[in-house]
């Protein structure tokens, strides 16, 4: 029996539910004989990653993992939007920058899966994110912008723009499918309110209530089950009667509720993920250039609102019986290509790691 290839995931978590649906996606996709392994901490417990089978690292303060840091040949990042003048130089040092000449020696593969990157404005993150894209193997870009800001690093180029993968992954349909049918899934985000988009609340209020005029209801839902909470209540509370907050820890559930759902009116760059993916009309409020890029590779530019306060007029036009049957077949028709492009990477993710790294041994007894 071949020894497994241990492979480790970083970058991925429990707490955002869009980072635990790339984690999910990941696991989907390994080869057999690829044994995942991330590092257990407060957001990635133990109990958490047991229960999705992943293997846990043996590192620091918690070192009771079962995997050493050297077996690990390959490392997957899957960090999504941590690489950026928004979080500054420390976390790109922290998530992969201060393991790198660590990683050579141990000749380990690194791959940064399909995520967002930049801009890079700051010297120090400039000098770290430079030293990664000339240690990685891969890097995919999820959009064009992100690809402009990496070559403005200079050095090695980027292997190539590939969308987001948890397109992918398989959500079944929920065991309670009628409470969807007529429900409008709105999904908040805090950073809205932290990245100064003023009225956001307020507009959510005023959408919701026109989601019930139009014959609909509002449910909101949250994707991050850290503060995202309680801005939910803080919504609901405001309407008459309160709006139902589904407060699920399941990320795979998370997809199938939006993909049995009316409508989806979101904030979050995953749950924006699942409707399109689905065919699920929607409306997306941005904080960030990945939420355009996203709409427009589905042909679907008129999900993003221009801002917060347009949201309930737009989703009046959403809402239209001919608008919503339109809207559902373009996505379905759309959804495939981009499909496509997610196997084309993975495919290239796999052929190049088999190409660079020995065929695993037997297995030690």
């Amino acid at each position: 029996m071949a020894e497994p290839r241990y492979v480790e995931i970083r970058g991925t978590e429990f707490v955002n539910k869009g980072a635990e649906l790339m984690m999910h996606a990941i696991l989907a996709q390994l080869p057999p004989g690829w044994t995942p392994v991330i590092e257990a901490s407060s957001r990635n417990t133990r109990a958490q990653l047991r229960g999705a089978g992943v293997r846990t690292k043996r590192t620091g303060m918690w070192s009771r993992g079962d995997v050493a840091d050297e077996a690990i040949s390959v490392v997957l990042d899957a960090s999504g939007f941590a690489y950026s003048d928004f979080w500054g130089p420390g976390r790109a040092r922290r998530r992969l920058g201060r393991h790198l000449a660590r990683w050579k020696t141990q000749g380990k593969r690194l791959v940064l899966l399909p995520q967002a990157f930049g801009p890079f404005e700051g010297a120090a993150l400039r000098t770290v994110m430079t030293q990664v894209l000339g240690a990685a193997d891969l890097v995919f870009p999820r959009d064009p912008t992100s690809m402009e800001h990496l070559a403005g690093l200079g050095g090695t180029p980027a292997t190539g723009i590939a969308p987001d993968f948890t397109n992918l992954l398989e959500a079944p349909a929920p065991d309670d499918p009628g409470r969807w049918d007529r429900a409008v899934v709105v999904v908040p985000n805090r950073r809205m309110i932290q990245v100064g988009k003023r009225g956001y609340a307020s507009s959510l209020v005023r959408t919701m209530e026109q989601v019930r005029a139009a014959g609909y209801e509002p449910v909101l839902l949250v994707q991050e089950t850290g503060r995202d909470p309680a801005l939910a209540r803080r919504l609901s509370c405001r309407l008459d009667p309160a709006v139902p907050v589904v407060l699920e820890t399941d990320a795979i559930r998370i997809k199938s509720i939006i993909g049995a759902s009316a409508a989806v009116i979101t904030s979050r760059y995953h749950s924006l993920v699942c409707a399109l993916s689905q065919g699920v009309p929607c409306l997306a409020t941005s904080w960030s250039h990945k939420y355009r890029h996203l709409v427009d590779e589905y042909g679907y530019g008129k999900a993003l609102v221009a801002s917060p306060d347009v949201l309930p007029d737009a989703v009046s036009r959403l809402l239209e019986a001919d608008s919503m049957s339109a809207d559902r077949a373009h996505l379905l028709h759309a959804a495939e290509p981009v499909r496509d492009r997610a196997r084309a990477m993975w495919a290239t993710v796999f052929e190049t790691i088999d190409r660079s790294l020995p065929a695993p041994g037997p297995e030690r007894r």
